[in-house]
């Protein structure tokens, strides 16, 4: 063993085979040299180390191969892990086939592409699954021929004493003499026989419990309709009541919207006649103004005549009078607000003119005459 501090390995194999090699080359270059010369070495020696050398890395390769493939089926065989999980190894590559996995013939390689796998085992699980069903197809059918063998059985057993082999042969010989032809038995492997069997259920009769699950399907048919019927009588009754409450909530708009309008045009013939009785009202103060001033016009005529008769000053009174008339403001009627009924009855207290104005007053007793003389004044200043 070599000492700590060395700088020596350990000598592998191939090292080894290295050195003997070198060794033998060297050997035989010394022979070759003492020797005298001969022929150039055969080619079989160098071939035979290149086979050597190939021999050595082919079983190192062969080995990582191995050692890869081990890990793989140690991971899909015992690991618990996802199928996307799995990665191929480095000396098994992926195999890429190309086009759709069904067109894979029997004997291609698909372990190692994911999607041809999957393919694969969906297609297994349907194969699974038609295998079950077949199976179970099978162990009907096996049941229902074991049926069928038993009846058989027993439709043999009940047809034997219909027909009997002695009345057969009986039957054969009378013909074979009455025709005179022999029958071949031979040729005959089964005779033919007609079993008339008794009918097990005569179709003209029904099970015992017809007649009480008829009375049973009758009743819940008659309770089914019932039903029906109440339900298409409350739906039709509500509709009903549904329709009239809207008529009626119908109607009372309708009267609202009557009582409105005939509100609203009694209140526009109220308007039209109170505008109607203020017009009235106004031209009949314009009229009574106007015959107000007519008879001041008069009475002022007729206390003109007095005073030329007297000898008055007449011609400056009455120039007065029309300077005083011409200066008067004219009132404008339409604005004046509608007159009360104490003004209707009392409209020419204002001016003085009333009942006594033709009496004893100011134009009865003549100019200055009586008590009223200064009203004659207040009409001549």
């Amino acid at each position: 063993m070599p000492p700590k501090g060395s700088t020596s390995r350990r000598r592998t194999k191939q090292q080894i085979a290295a050195d003997q090699q070198r060794q033998n080359a060297q050997q035989q270059a010394a022979n070759n040299a003492q020797a005298p010369p001969a022929a150039a070495p055969p080619v079989d020696a160098q071939v035979q180390i290149h086979d050597e050398a190939d021999v050595m890395s082919f079983r190192t390769l062969g080995i990582q191969r191995l050692m890869h493939n081990v890990e793989l089926m140690e991971n899909v065989t015992e690991k618990w892990i996802h199928m996307d999980a799995i990665k191929s190894s480095s000396a098994y590559p992926k195999i890429d086939i190309k086009g759709d996995p069904a067109s894979l013939k029997p004997g291609e390689l698909y372990f190692g592409d994911l999607k041809v796998m999957k393919y694969k085992a969906k297609v297994l699980k349907k194969q699974l699954k038609e295998e079950k069903k077949l199976q179970r197809e099978m162990k009907r059918s096996n049941e229902l021929l074991k049926v069928n063998k038993g009846l058989t059985n027993i439709i043999n057993q009940l047809a034997k004493p219909v027909v009997s082999e002695t009345e057969i042969t009986e039957a054969e010989s009378q013909f074979q003499t009455l025709t005179q032809k022999h029958i071949k038995t031979s040729t005959i492997s089964e005779p033919y026989t007609h079993k008339a069997l008794k009918e097990s259920y005569p179709s003209n009769e029904a099970h015992a419990s017809y007649w009480d699950e008829l009375r049973q399907l009758k009743i819940q048919q008659a309770q089914l309709s019932l039903r029906e019927a109440k339900e298409r009588e409350l739906r039709e009754l509500a509709a009903e009541q549904a329709r009239v409450l809207q008529e009626e909530q119908l109607q009372r708009e309708n009267r609202e919207r009557e009582e409105r309008e005939r509100v609203i045009m009694l209140e526009q013939q109220q308007q039209q006649q109170q505008q109607q009785q203020l017009l009235l009202q106004q031209q009949q103060q314009k009229q009574q103004q106007q015959q107000q001033q007519q008879q001041q016009r008069e009475i002022l005529l007729q206390s003109q005549g007095q005073q030329q008769q007297q000898g008055f000053g007449i011609t400056g009174n009455s120039l007065l009078l029309q300077q005083s008339l011409a200066e008067e403001p004219q009132t404008d009627f339409s604005l004046l607000p509608p007159p009360d009924d104490d003004d209707d009855v009392n409209a020419d207290d204002g001016l003085g003119l009333g009942d006594d104005a033709f009496g004893d007053g100011v134009f009865g007793s003549g100019v200055g005459g009586g008590d009223d003389g200064d009203e004659d004044n207040r009409f001549l200043i």
